[in-house]
């Protein structure tokens, strides 16, 4: 028994090693065929790239946690349970080092990447002036989302830092509601996913174009929510 658990850890940190090591590839190539794409066809760097360029910086220590907590057993490790209690050993606390970490920096990647899409809707559609208008409506609404969440996380146990860490039932008892505040940041993060992706179809459907090639544009664009 002791065999099949110390077989499946090493699994499960080899899986996220390779994983990690995967999207930061494909995250560092998705960058640079942009650039590229840019120069080749002298377009010029918009705004919507600098955001991409910035969110990629915020993808790549995400993955850089989820490497450095691996590969240190952070995430991969078992904690002994007594009580349906995680033990608060010192993997434990690890362990919870490294989420905070993750959780406050995802807020800023999501953020950005979001603001990114935005602004090239700005420049694929922005001489549509109402449409123009409601980019930056949405532009104001995903700062404000964005920032609420980091600083909502970054200060859950005010500035007692190490709270963070805490063992849980110290934790729940001292700080902010972190599974709420998870299930609210989830729901509205998918929320303004799809109210993002949808803002340029009603315009692609008033172009004078064939209802085949209409839908295959659509389809193009719906392809950003995978």
């Amino acid at each position: 028994m002791g065999y099949y658990a110390q077989m499946t850890e090493v699994n499960d940190a080899f899986g996220l090693k390779c994983m990690t090591v995967f999207f930061c590839s494909l995250t560092i190539l998705s960058v640079i065929l942009r650039f590229y794409a840019r120069r080749l066809t002298r377009a010029g760097l918009g705004l919507d790239d600098w955001f991409a360029f910035s969110a990629s910086v915020f993808v790549l220590a995400l993955n850089a946690n989820v490497l450095g907590g691996t590969i240190k057993g952070a995430y991969t490790g078992h904690s002994p349970i007594v009580n349906d209690r995680p033990v608060a050993t010192e993997l434990e606390h690890l362990s919870l080092k490294y989420k905070y970490g993750f959780q406050i920096t995802e807020k800023v990647a999501v953020g950005l990447i979001k603001l990114s899409i935005l602004f090239l809707w700005r420049r694929i559609f922005g001489t549509v002036r109402s449409f123009a208008a409601s980019c930056w409506v949405m532009i104001g609404v995903i700062v404000a989302w964005s920032s609420s969440f980091f600083f909502a996380t970054l200060f859950q146990c005010g500035t007692n830092w190490v709270w963070n860490w805490a063992p849980i039932d110290f934790f729940k008892t001292h700080c902010t509601n972190n599974t709420t505040m998870v299930t609210f940041f989830i729901a509205t993060d998918i929320l303004t996913d799809l109210m993002i992706m949808f803002m340029p179809i009603p315009i692609i459907w008033k172009l004078h174009m064939p209802r085949r090639k209409k839908a295959g544009v659509t389809g193009i664009f719906m392809l950003g929510l995978l």
